[in-house]
C-alpha cells in the first residue's frame, strides 16, 4: 500500500508541471469569434477590429469580428453566453453591457453569464455647449438649470449621454429637458444649430475640430485628469464638482462564465499586449481614445460589477426605460 501511494505521489509530482505548462501555453485550436452588437463602421467597431487584429498573432489563430446590432448591443453578448466556454468566442464589452440591464431583458444573467477578461481603453466624457447658449463654463449650465430647464440633446435613452446630464442633475439639482436624437452626430448638429444648449459625449476627435472652428465649446470633462488634444477644458476637479460625477465610457473583452482560468489569463496576457502595442496605443489616441489595462482579469470584473451597480442605481433613480 505504501509503494503504491508512493508511486501515485511520484506520478502526480511529474505530472503537475506538465499540466501547468499545458494550461500556460493554452491557444485556440480554431478561429476564434468575436460578436460586437454595434454596425460596421462606429468607433467600437474600428476598436474591436483593431484588437482582434492585434492579438490574432498573439493567439495563433485569427480573431474574426462578427457584427450583430440589434436589441442594444444584446445580440451579440447573448452569442458570447451560449457560446461553449473554451475561449473560441470572447465577446466587445462596453458601457452598454453595464446600463441594459437596468432598463430591459437582456437575455442573460450579468453576473453569473458573462465574465470580464481584461480592458482596452476608457473613454474621456465631456460636456458640450451651443455657441448659442452663452454657456462659457458648467457652473453657467448649473446656474441656468436652477432658474429653469437647460435643454439637453442626446443620441438615446440610457447613453453616455444621457447618463452624463442624469449624473449631474443628481449631483447639483440642475433642472434639464431631454431631447433624444436619432444617435450621436444628430444630436450634434441640433447643438450647432441652437437647437439644445448642451450635451454630454465620449470625446471624439471631430469634438475638438468643431471647437476649434468656433462651432461648439468643449467646456468640461467629467474625470480629473486633463484632455490631452485641449488641456484648457477644465475638469471636474478645476469646476470644484463632486468626485461622484467622474464619468467615463470604457472598451473590454469578456467571456462566457465557466471558461477555464487558463484559458481567461492566456486571453489577458495577449490582450495586454495588444493595447500597449504601439500600433494600436497610436491609433486608439490619434481617435481620443485612451488605453488602459488591467493588471488581473478580476480588476477588470470588480469593476464591471461596480458599474451595474452605479449605473443600475442611477437608472431606478430617474426612471430610464429603454426606448
Amino acid at each position: 500500500m505504501i509503494r503504491t501511494t508512493r508511486r501515485a505521489a511520484l506520478a502526480a509530482a511529474l505530472t503537475a508541471p506538465a499540466v501547468a505548462r499545458a494550461q500556460e501555453g493554452w491557444s485556440p485550436t480554431r478561429p476564434v469569434t468575436m460578436p460586437i452588437g454595434f454596425a460596421p463602421g462606429g468607433s467600437i467597431d474600428f476598436v474591436a477590429r483593431l484588437i482582434a487584429r492585434e492579438i490574432s498573432p498573439l493567439l495563433g489563430q485569427n480573431v474574426v469580428v462578427e457584427n450583430r446590432a440589434g436589441a442594444g448591443g444584446n445580440l451579440a453578448t447573448q452569442a458570447v453566453a451560449r457560446a461553449p466556454a473554451d475561449g473560441h468566442t470572447i465577446g466587445f464589452a462596453a458601457i452598454n453591457l453595464a446600463t441594459n440591464p437596468g432598463m430591459m431583458n437582456v437575455g442573460y444573467d450579468p453576473r453569473n453569464d458573462i465574465r470580464m477578461v481584461g480592458q482596452i481603453s476608457a473613454l474621456p466624457v465631456v460636456l458640450l455647449a451651443s455657441n448659442k447658449s452663452g454657456f462659457l463654463t458648467v457652473r453657467d449650465v448649473i446656474a441656468a438649470g436652477a432658474r429653469d430647464e437647460v435643454p439637453f440633446g442626446s443620441g438615446g435613452v440610457g447613453t453616455s449621454s444621457h447618463l452624463g446630464v442624469a449624473l449631474l442633475a443628481r449631483a447639483t439639482g440642475l433642472k434639464y429637458q431631454h431631447i433624444v436624437f436619432r444617435g450621436g452626430n444628430p444630436a450634434v448638429q441640433a447643438l450647432i444649430a441652437g437647437d439644445t444648449a448642451a450635451m454630454f459625449e465620449p470625446v471624439a476627435p471631430y469634438h475638438f475640430d468643431l471647437a476649434r472652428a468656433g462651432q461648439i465649446r468643449i467646456i468640461l470633462t467629467m474625470q480629473d485628469t486633463k484632455l490631452e488634444p485641449m488641456p484648457e477644458v477644465p475638469t471636474i476637479v478645476d469646476a470644484g464638482l463632486s468626485r461622484d460625477v467622474i464619468f467615463q465610457s470604457w472598451h473590454g473583452l469578456l467571456v462566457r462564465s465557466g471558461t477555464p482560468e487558463p484559458i481567461v489569463a492566456r486571453l489577458h496576457a495577449a490582450l495586454n499586449q495588444a493595447v500597449n502595442a504601439p500600433t494600436v496605443t497610436e491609433a486608439l489616441t490619434r481617435i481620443a481614445i485612451v488605453p488602459k489595462t488591467s493588471a488581473k482579469p478580476e480588476d477588470f470584473q470588480a469593476f464591471y460589477l461596480s458599474e451595474l451597480d452605479r449605473w443600475g442605481a442611477l437608472i431606478r433613480e430617474t426612471g430610464m426605460t429603454a426606448q
